[in-house]
């Protein structure tokens, strides 16, 4: 029997927890941000004019990691682990596409290689690595839209100065809805002179 946690339950949290419970993500609340929010806002219908997988995957998977630097899991250590192990998945992922699509790798070595660095069941792998050569090269799109966003962050900072919040960015990032980092970026920026 699991000894009770004594922890500060942020009302954030909670909520996060009672989605999960919903969803059927089985103690998992650190995917909620990603497959809510952060994804759902980007890929409305009024945002579907141009459809960027890098910035719709990038977004949800930076919204992932935000929700952990802005406190939401409070004290909560599951918020934080749970982030941890899909950061694994992630990068799991992107290697897996990229030796699926070079070549490099079969099938079967690819789902050796996913269970083994994710701790998925050798049918979780299979299922994840089925998804993963449908789309050659979509699930890198997580790891360089996140870098992206991060990368345009630091650097409406710098030229932002003390008035750069980061309210302030998340509100000029999405007005431009999923229209590719490349050309957001710049004229995010350039707005700011």
């Amino acid at each position: 029997m699991r000894p009770e946690r004594q922890t500060h339950d942020s009302g954030a949290s909670r909520k996060l927890r009672r989605i999960t419970r919903l969803s059927g993500i089985e103690n998992d609340a650190s995917v909620v941000p990603h497959v809510t929010y952060p994804k759902s806002f980007a890929t409305s219908t009024s945002r579907k004019i141009q459809v960027s997988g890098e910035f719709m995957e990038g977004w949800a998977f930076y919204g992932e990691e935000l929700c952990v630097q802005s406190g939401l899991y409070g004290n909560d250590l599951d918020g934080r682990y749970y982030t941890a192990q899909w950061e694994r998945v992630h990068g799991a992922r992107t290697i897996v596409d990229r030796e699926l699509a070079s070549g490099a790798w079969s099938v079967d070595r690819a789902v050796q290689f996913f269970a083994h660095q994710t701790g998925f069941s050798v049918e979780q792998a299979k299922a994840a690595i089925a998804g993963i050569a449908w789309g050659p090269g979509y699930m890198i799109a997580y790891t360089a839209g996140r870098a992206e966003i991060e990368a345009l962050l630091a650097e409406y900072r710098a030229k932002g100065g003390a008035g750069a919040s980061l309210r302030g960015f998340h509100d000029r990032l999405l007005c431009y809805g999923s229209t590719p980092l490349s050309v957001v970026g710049p004229a995010l920026l350039a707005k700011l002179s």
